[in-house]
């Protein structure tokens, strides 16, 4: 079927200016009476995959860019595949199996409320080789369908303070102190209009909106991992009142949405973003949190050989090569590792810190490294940002790096800043690599812990922002 951009343009637009917010769930400002714009909407990938199964709760409308209009009742299952590059689909009114209707398009078809009234949800019943897993989760707002190296690519276009308060229902406690919850729910609305690009001359213009008739996969710009989204159908009364305290309130650095990265938790510093992704971002400097306590204050991995080589097979080391040693190096202000060397018979191996972190499943690259077992001397790499212990004749004491120096060869003192080889005596047993670090994620921007302790020590979201993104300015767009 030829694809008739026109009557793409007309079914895209009609899919954007429906409300789809819920009225429990986001309070629609925007208004002809009152003046105010109303909050954006956002396209969301929800994922990759050979096929899907959706389930409807209330009428839908399916359109295709070839003109063709499929009405979809209460309650349908309706199926979308990948196949010979086109989108194909079969309605099953009813959630029954038989009399069903068929179609397929080149897409991209565009599924919306049938009636503005009643937004509905649809629920993902079924994946198929799927990136991202969604199975059981529910959406409101249109589903946009289209194909991407010969898989389906869904997404949600969705109103953003709806998604707001799904992404903070997802990554927050609904329990915690409401000035975290805000301030999660700040960065979350400003991550997604920095990933989308939606600046306030466009915001006003409406010219996201109405750029979307040529929709292409990299058209989407913002993704349900980007910061945890994981629909509608259970939104948490927390951040549901986090959201509306805060609505259409961002942070801005001249004028545009900074880039409020986010993570679980720093462990008493903050990582300047050059260490992490490179280049200089005036607000992603590190700063130190206020003291506290997470499940992720410490914690230690253990892996055996074969896990770690399965592990970095992907970094050109063969599988029967005899892993040395592993330490990391440049660390950052912080002490997160930039990259990790790999000492092996051949030589060494440099792999970037953030691959290495995802290779390996660990919580950050705030670590130290040892290698333990086989009866050979114990090895170790220790991280200048992590205090270790010591023991001697005195006994066991805790030991600051910043503060400390160490002898080497040569007899000359020096300090721990970039790292410190240690030896210790032969342990039984299978040879085993220990790393035994702190915090959870990059350490770029807010920390979710951090905020939560300073919430619970009386800050306002507004000064948890500022602590953590110092020099951007807190604006309300709508």
């Amino acid at each position: 079927m030829r694809i008739t951009a026109v009557v793409l343009a007309a079914a895209l637009a009609v899919a954007a200016i429906l409300v789809f917010g819920h009225p429990e769930w986001v309070r629609a400002q925007g208004s002809a009476n009152t003046g105010e714009l109303s909050s954006p909407q956002v396209l969301v990938g929800l994922f990759k995959a050979s096929s899907a199964t959706l389930q409807l709760s209330g009428e839908f409308i399916l359109r295709s860019p070839e003109g063709e209009e499929t009405r979809v009742g209460q309650g349908s299952l309706l199926a979308f595949s990948a196949t010979q590059g086109k989108i194909a689909w079969e309605v099953f009114p009813g959630s029954r199996l038989g009399d069903s209707q068929k179609g397929d398009s080149r897409g991209p078809v565009i599924l919306s409320a049938g009636n503005p009234g009643y937004p509905g949800e649809f629920t993902v019943i079924k994946q198929s080789s799927a990136s991202f897993t969604l199975e059981g989760r529910s959406f409101t707002g249109s589903a946009v369908v289209m194909l991407e190296d010969n898989a389906l690519l869904m997404a949600n276009l969705v109103d953003l303070e709806t998604y707001v308060a799904a992404v903070v229902s997802s990554e927050m406690p609904g329990g915690w102190p409401q000035e975290a919850l805000k301030a999660q729910a700040v960065v979350s609305r400003t991550y997604a209009l920095y990933k989308t690009g939606i600046t306030p001359d466009r915001l006003q213009s409406n010219e996201y909106l109405t750029g979307l008739g040529g929709l292409l996969p990299g058209n989407v710009r913002l993704y349900a991992q980007d910061q945890i989204y994981r629909g509608t159908g259970s939104l948490d009364p927390g951040a549901l009142e986090a959201t509306e305290a805060t609505r259409g309130q961002i942070l801005t650095w001249e004028g545009k949405p900074a880039a409020t990265y986010f993570h679980a938790d720093a462990a008493g510093r903050t990582e300047d973003v050059r260490y992490v992704w490179g280049g200089s971002v005036p607000y992603l400097k590190s700063v130190q949190e206020v003291p506290h306590e997470s499940p992720y204050s410490s914690w230690e991995v253990k892996m055996d050989e074969t896990a770690v080589r399965e592990s970095l097979l992907g970094f050109g080391l063969r599988g029967e090569v005899e892993i040395e040693m592993m330490r990391g190096t440049g660390p950052g202000t912080s002490g997160r590792w930039s990259s990790v060397i790999i000492k092996h018979p051949l030589g060494e191996t440099q792999v970037k810190g953030g691959d290495f972190r995802v290779a390996l499943g660990l919580r950050s690259l705030l670590f130290s490294s040892f290698v333990a077992g086989g009866m050979e001397e114990t090895r170790g790499f220790l991280n200048p940002g992590l205090p270790f212990t010591c023991a001697s004749s005195h006994g066991i004491y805790t030991v600051d790096p910043a503060k400390t120096t160490v002898v080497g060869g040569t007899g000359e003192k020096t300090l721990i800043v970039g790292g410190s080889f240690v030896v210790g005596a032969p342990q039984p047993g299978p040879r085993t690599y220990v790393f035994s670090g702190r915090g959870w994620g990059h350490g770029v921007g807010l920390s979710q812990w951090g905020a939560r302790a300073m919430a619970e020590s009386g800050e306002d979201f507004a000064a948890i922002l500022s602590h953590y993104y110092p020099g951007t300015k807190l604006e309300r767009w709508w």
